[in-house]
């Protein structure tokens, strides 16, 4: 029941062509789907999201959240935030401690990777988005998995300064029963639980008592606290585009038959036509087989391969919209009686929904209600073509005409050949995979850095609902608890996963195999020395001002805890 993210387990037991459906059918789920999408908590083996790679190459997860939202930031082209929205009363059942005071923040990534002829970029547009309320210390993540081709759903706690932020993969099944498109979902216009609404700004600036005369420049976590209805508007585009990433990778797959003999084909002339597109798509109408309009030879022929290969009950397109809600009109239809309650309730001014106020909800406006999907494709559709356009950014289009002399018919005359095939196999569409298959027939020898295709230098994820870790009486491993390990356990880079382990006796392993820590935390034996930048933990952490002012003998045990760099 969120707008971005999902539930925690506590809080959940406490609780083209358009043929439109007026409710949603039970589809099954194809054996080939079942086997390249698993509905696993867990990203399928090899495969990561985005946010996971954000972490690894940034040594971990920056805070406070303003740092978090200008390390992504630098990801972008032009270094432009993400888009952000505050909710204070929103239909959230893990944010029942929002309020006008500490609103909860939606954010919406929308930056294009930089344009370089080194590296393909970290492809975030429509395919990160984070929720996040500071009182709870958590955040919501929807994050795309390109291995995978789908979004997963992950939870970062204890996100405070000070604490040790545990970054998992939440159920996945119970984020779907709200998120029904695989994707992020979001309220239609006019956004009336945002601070788009004259109402929440109002009562925002009341709450947090800020003098009207500088609401312009007051922000909440450098998200400015009046907003507008351009970037709700701009938000609301973003979860619709990126509901139509599942949709693309069902059609890929599902669309073109699975593993039918026709199947590569298909695919083929669906990539190259969606190439075509993102080239230039000022030059490319598909038309529609009502208008009248002409198609191109390979596009009556990707339209033949579909009417073979579609599946007979088409493929349903969820919808990514939820009902608008004013939370204001159910306080105005608040009896006399509840008003009263309100007055004892031990909620806070301008809290989110209650658990009971959550399932009084109607249907129409609550998330759990199983929405009619917007249309189902038939065969006729040139949605693949299009989705499939979507995956490619700017600069790799301007690789692809750089290395093909801007001549597309380079293009076309590789994925006619065999070798091609290796692209066009019953899995989910890769984008990185194709850009360096495509790039290396095109004559290119060093190709283009990539972030974000395998698991290699990255601890495995971990799902929700892991147990902590039990520390005995008097240990010392309370102290590189304490100090250590919001850095290097749990750590998505495995490099710096160093104090990872189930039980205390596999951290304290772990920890003797890095001699080094006991070498760091010497500060005086290497003060004046160019070691000093490397002592630990980093002199502009919490942990170390935490640390310094601690009793001497703290530090003292942690030392003689771990055996000298130069044992003999």
């Amino acid at each position: 029941m969120l707008l971005t993210g999902c539930e925690t387990k506590k809080q959940s037991e406490e609780v083209s062509e358009i043929n439109s459906v007026p409710v949603a059918p039970v589809v099954a789920q194809t054996d080939e789907e079942t086997a390249f999408n698993p509905d696993t908590d867990l990203p399928p083996a090899g495969t990561r999201s985005l946010f996971d790679y954000i972490l690894k190459e940034n040594g971990g997860l920056p805070f406070p959240f303003e740092k978090l939202l200008e390390t992504i930031s630098s990801y972008s082209k032009d270094g432009e935030a993400p888009l952000a929205l505050l909710l204070p009363d929103a239909r959230s059942l893990s944010k029942g401690e929002a309020s006008f005071t500490n609103p909860r923040m939606v954010v919406a990534v929308n930056t294009r990777p930089m344009k370089s002829e080194n590296d393909f970029g970290m492809h975030l547009k429509n395919r990160l988005f984070l929720g996040y309320i500071e009182s709870v210390n958590q955040i919501e993540v929807i994050s795309y998995n390109e291995g995978a081709g789908r979004f997963e759903f992950q939870l970062v706690d204890d996100y405070y300064e000070g604490g040790v932020p545990k970054v998992m993969y939440a159920s996945r099944a119970l984020c779907l029963s709200c998120h029904q498109n695989d994707a992020p979902i979001f309220p239609v216009r006019p956004w009336d639980e945002t601070n788009v609404s004259m109402k929440v700004q109002q009562r925002i600036l009341q709450a947090r008592n800020i003098d009207p005369n500088r609401a312009k420049t007051s922000t909440f976590h450098g998200v400015p606290l009046l907003s507008t209805l351009q970037v709700a508007q701009e938000y609301d585009d973003l979860t619709n585009t990126a509901s139509v990433i599942p949709i693309t990778q069902k059609i890929w797959r599902e669309g073109c038959g699975g593993n039918q003999p026709q199947s590569k084909e298909c695919r083929r002339l669906m990539l190259q036509l969606g190439l075509r597109f993102a080239w230039d798509s000022g030059t490319f109408n598909p038309g529609t087989s009502h208008a009248g309009i002409i198609k191109s030879q390979a596009e009556q022929q990707l339209l033949a391969y579909q009417k073979n290969l579609w599946p007979t009950q088409g493929i349903p397109f969820p919808d990514a919209d939820i009902a608008n809600r004013d939370p204001f009109k159910e306080e105005e239809n608040k009896g006399i009686i509840d008003t009263i309650k309100g007055w004892f309730s031990s909620k806070p001014e301008g809290a989110n929904l209650s658990i009971e106020e959550l399932e009084e909800l109607s249907p129409e406006l609550d998330p759990l209600t199983v929405r009619p999907y917007l249309k189902t494709l038939t065969y006729e559709s040139s949605d693949g073509i299009f989705g499939i356009a979507q995956f490619f950014t700017y600069n790799d289009v301007n690789l692809l005409k750089k290395h093909s002399g801007y001549e597309f018919e380079k293009i076309v005359q590789i994925l006619q050949t065999q070798k091609a095939d290796i692209l066009l196999k019953n899995q989910p569409f890769q984008r990185i995979a194709t850009m360096k298959f495509l790039l290396k027939e095109l004559g290119l020898s060093s190709l283009p850095h990539s972030c974000c295709e395998t698991e290699e230098g990255m601890s495995p994820p971990l799902a929700q609902g892991v147990q902590p870790l039990l520390i005995a009486e008097g240990s010392n491993m309370v102290h590189f608890q304490q100090y250590c390990f919001a850095c290097h356990r749990g750590n998505p880079a495995s490099h710096l996963n160093f104090m990872s382990g189930d039980t205390e006796e596999d951290v304290w392993e772990n920890i003797r195999n890095v001699p080094e820590i006991k070498e760091v935390l010497e500060w005086e034996k290497y003060q004046g020395t160019t070691a000093e930048a490397n002592q630990m933990p980093p002199k502009d952490s919490f942990q170390y001002r935490k640390l310094l002012n601690a009793p001497e003998e703290v530090r003292t045990a942690m030392i003689e805890s771990v055996p000298s760099l130069f044992s003999f």
